[in-house]
């Protein structure tokens, strides 16, 4: 194949996968797709994950399931023969496609993994055989943020005895500030009266003795 031949094939690819965001190409002789991982392009360890391929051939033609006898192997970050598993593949519609291959695959831990997706054409089918393989990172579980605990709230019972003290406190203050204010014109006039008391009945007793 030329590099002109070449381009415009990458081209075609492209444009077919354009109301699509950013994800993983791979081309393999005629045949090419993107991987999508569903939400968000962003695959949590422990938890199912579905992946499919807007498998298409040169020129953008989309290659449905029902023409590809596909298969899909997942390995781990350092490929082996043994692959960690393979998930059945069923023929999904999303967005423009319809009948492409995905699957629900989920990844047992954190780390680096990679999606292998090989096929061949079924009785009828033109394309030719071809081996696709992605590389795909695995995060972890989002924790979410515990809430603080919430302060004690005083019964009302305690509120309302301290209210009562305030009051009490408030009310002796206020008496002792009364006491502390009583006007000198009323103190005066008591001291002379209890005085003259004093002395005259000083006076009476000293005349009963004479008598």
């Amino acid at each position: 194949m030329s590099k002109i031949t070449g381009i415009g094939w990458l081209a075609a690819a492209l444009l077919v996968a354009a109301p699509i965001y950013a994800h993983e190409v791979e081309i393999s002789g005629e045949v090419g797709a993107t991987l999508h991982i569903e939400p968000d392009d962003r695959a949590k360890a422990g938890e199912p994950t579905q992946v499919w391929f807007a498998l298409t051939e040169k020129g953008g033609k989309v290659i449905p399931l029902s023409e590809c006898d596909c298969k899909l192997k997942v390995y781990t970050g350092k490929q082996t023969d043994k692959p960690l598993v393979e998930p059945p593949l069923k023929a999904i519609a999303v967005e423009q496609y319809q009948g492409i291959p995905g699957a629900e695959v989920t990844f047992p831990n954190v780390g680096a993994y990679k999606l292998e997706l090989s096929g061949s054409p079924k009785s009828g089918a033109k394309f030719s055989p071809f081996n696709l393989s992605y590389d795909v990172v695995v995060a972890g579980k989002v924790e979410t943020a515990k809430e603080s605990p919430k302060p004690e709230q005083k019964p009302a019972e305690t509120e309302n005895k301290s209210g009562n003290k305030a009051e009490k406190l408030s009310e002796v203050s206020r008496q002792t500030e009364s006491d502390s204010n009583t006007p000198l014109w009323w103190i005066v006039p008591t001291g002379i009266l209890l005085t003259a008391g004093v002395v005259v009945g000083a006076i009476w007793l000293l005349r009963s003795d004479r008598g």
